[in-house]
Parts: C-alpha cells; structure tokens; sequence
C-alpha cells in the first residue's frame, strides 16, 4: 500500500516491489509495477447539532447517511480547514462555521490548523466515519447536480476560454433581441415572447450558473451505492416524554400499547455526544421549539443529566439503553420560552381540525381542553376550503405545548 508519507523507504526497508526505485529508474527499476491494491478511503457522515444528513453520495443503499472520499482529492497539506472545505463542497454547503469531529465518540471539535495523518489514522472505515457538523442556519445546499461535479465535468458548460467566449457571444446576441422586442409592434411581441421563453428553456444553464460552480471542481470519488452486508448493530436511546400534567404521547412510540415511549438511534446524536446534544435531537424529533426540557436519568427522576456530561452511547450500558429502563423527558407545557410574548393562556372548549390538509400549517388543530398561548393580539386569517373557496375568521395566533405558532379561531 503507498504510503501518503513524503519521504522515500530507505534502501533497507524497500523491497522488489516497493513503489520507490534505489536506481532511479522508476517503480522496480523501470518495471510494471505489482498489481495495485484498492485504494484507501476517508469516510465520513453529516450532521447538524439536531440530527444526522442525508449525503449526496451515499456508499450503501440501507444507510444514505454515509459516505467516503479518496485522500488524493483533498488539497495538501490535510489540514482540517482544507478538508472541511472539500467535504462542504461536494455534499452542497457554504461550512463557513462547520467543525469536524475525528471520529463519532470524539470530545471536542479538530483544530482547523491540525494536520490530519489520513493514512492509517481518520475516518479508516465505515464503522469509524469523521463526523462533519454544519450550523444548522447553513443547511440549506446546493443542489446534487451543482455540488457533485462541476458545470464542465458535467459536459453542461465549455471550460477555459471558450467557455468565456460561448458567455460573450450569448449574451451579447440575447440583448440584441430583447432590444428588437421593446421595438416590435405587439403581435410580433407575443411571438418573441414565446422564442425567448424556450430558449431560456434551452440555455438556462447558461444564462443562471451559479458563480460557485463556474470554475471546473477536483476530481471526487464516484460511490455506487450497494447494501451494506454487515451494517453496524444498532443501538437505541429509550425515553418516556412528560409535561406538568403527566405522560404526553412520543412522536416516535412504536409500541401501540404504550404510546408515551419514544426513541432514536444512537447514530443520530451529533458529536459532541453530551446531554445537551442528546436533548437537541430529541427535541427535533418531537417537534419541542422554544422550550427548555429537562432529562433524568430515569422515570423516578432522582437524577438530573446536565448539560455537558458525556453521554457514553458506545459503552456497553448507559442511561436510557433499554426499553424498561428510559430516561425521562419533562418539558413545561403551559409555559412558553422565556423570550416569548406568547403569555396568555387559553383553552380549547372543543376538538377541531381543518377540514383541507393544506390549512394544517397555517390554522391549529387540537383538542378539547388543550392549552396554547398567545399575546392577546386578535388578528384575522383567511380559511381556503378544498374547492377553493374563501371566509375570513377572528382569533389569535397561539403556540402549542410542541412550541408550533398557528391560527386560532375566536370562541373554538
């Protein structure tokens, strides 16, 4: 295997088939060097501080959450910086305030001046990924068909100097023609009206490439995505969910005979793994907002988890491993964040649920008794009918006990 060291094996160490030559005459002495052994690669998964991401080129088809690269796509020298910059761009994202993790089970965040040691060291299987975690207000990526290969890899976009020419003589033919349609009577209008939409059509790649992608990228690796045979164990955090009043029921149960206990993959916490990143991912898949929730080591809650204790998900037993023995979850449902105006309690005096789905975002759905809160402003919002019909409706905007803001009807 070639080693990614920069000094040569001394005559000593190199054998009839080193890939360092004591003759200088190349590999073996000028020789077909050995068969090549398959390549060496950096594996890595994605994460924001609520959960994991989906990569843009995954390696197995049960598990769309990681993925590697080849050492020799990454700009020398490997510093942190550097290979954060290569993973953010090929997975889509801006990672100016991403951090990467040497491993899942890492305490702290790599420095971006260290110099990685990618042979032998970092991200050497997929059991053993480097965590990249990116701010979750950067998030949002380009999309695939950008991020992956540049414009003129992709054959979309001519590089070099034609490129650059190809961009003058379309953009200098296209503003002729808008200026002949400003002078045309309006029948003819119509009719260019029509050219230039297809053949915007046509040449959008052109006349819309993003600027990030103009240039032509580094070579990446090209994973074809295939079943992972032997997928780690997976590992769960057992966790019962409450309010001031009693049990709520877990978005996540997945027994019917006991609705209140939720769980989540170990997998899916994002390095650090604290208590603070355990409550953050459990919040996401509740749907908690603007809440603070406290966890206990169990349902007698002797034991309060603060922050920034190590949440040990790769010992054989720790707080939440089993499903008679899981944490509790307490969060204040009557109680908004301490930042919120929504301070008005009111309760529903019947059960009620938009008739058209597409409303579910903007009015709320609840029951017969639930309490929400709002700022005591009326307000007035529009309710679309599924045939598209329109009536105006006094209310409020409140927040429920999952923190979500939505239209409230007066007297409901």
């Amino acid at each position: 295997m070639p080693s990614f060291k920069s000094e040569p094996q001394s005559p000593s160490t190199a054998g009839p088939n080193s890939l360092y030559s004591l003759d200088g005459g190349g590999p073996s002495g000028g020789k077909k060097p050995a068969e090549a052994t398959s390549p060496r690669y950096l594996y890595y998964r994605l994460y924001t501080k609520d959960g994991p991401i989906e990569s843009y080129n995954p390696i197995y088809s049960n598990d769309p959450f990681t993925s590697r690269i080849l050492p020799k796509s990454l700009t020398p020298p490997h510093t942190t910086s550097l290979v954060k910059k290569h993973l953010c761009k090929i997975e889509g994202f801006s990672g100016s305030s991403a951090i990467l993790f040497e491993s899942l089970p890492s305490n702290a965040a790599l420095n971006d001046i260290t110099l990685l040691q990618l042979c032998g060291h970092f991200g050497l299987s997929s059991r053993e990924p480097m965590a990249l975690v990116v701010n979750v207000a950067e998030a949002e990526r380009l999309p695939q068909s950008l991020a992956s290969v540049g414009l003129a890899q992709a054959g979309l976009w001519p590089s070099g100097r034609a490129g650059t020419s190809l961009t003058v003589a379309l953009s200098s033919g296209f503003a002729l023609f808008l200026a002949k349609i400003l002078s045309s009577a309006l029948t003819d209008r119509l009719l260019c009206i029509i050219v230039v939409f297809a053949f915007t059509l046509v040449t959008g790649i052109v006349l819309e490439r993003p600027s990030r992608t103009t240039r032509s990228l580094a070579p990446r690796t090209e994973n074809k995505s295939i079943e992972d045979l032997h997928p780690p164990e997976k590992r769960y955090i057992y966790y019962r969910v409450y309010d001031d009043e009693g049990e709520v029921n877990s978005k996540t149960a997945f027994d019917k005979s006991d609705a209140c206990l939720g769980y989540v993959d170990t997998l899916s916490v994002a390095p650090p793994h604290t208590v603070a990143s355990l409550k953050s991912r459990i919040m996401k898949v509740e749907g908690i907002q603007d809440q603070k929730i406290q966890l206990f080591e169990d349902i007698n809650g002797k034991v309060l988890m603060k922050d920034a204790d190590r949440a040990l998900f790769f010992a054989e037993t720790f707080p939440g491993c089993a499903e008679d023995d899981p944490l509790a979850v307490v969060y204040d449902s009557k109680t908004p964040g301490s930042t919120s105006t929504m301070t008005k309690a009111i309760r529903a005096k019947s059960s009620y649920r938009p008739d058209n789905q597409n409303m579910l975002t903007a009015w709320h759905a609840f029951g017969q008794g639930e309490i929400l809160h709002t700022d005591g402003v009326k307000t007035t919002s529009l309710y679309t009918f599924s045939n598209g019909a329109q009536s105006s409706h006094t209310g409020y905007i409140a927040v429920n006990s999952a923190g979500k803001g939505a239209f409230v009807q007066e007297r409901r």
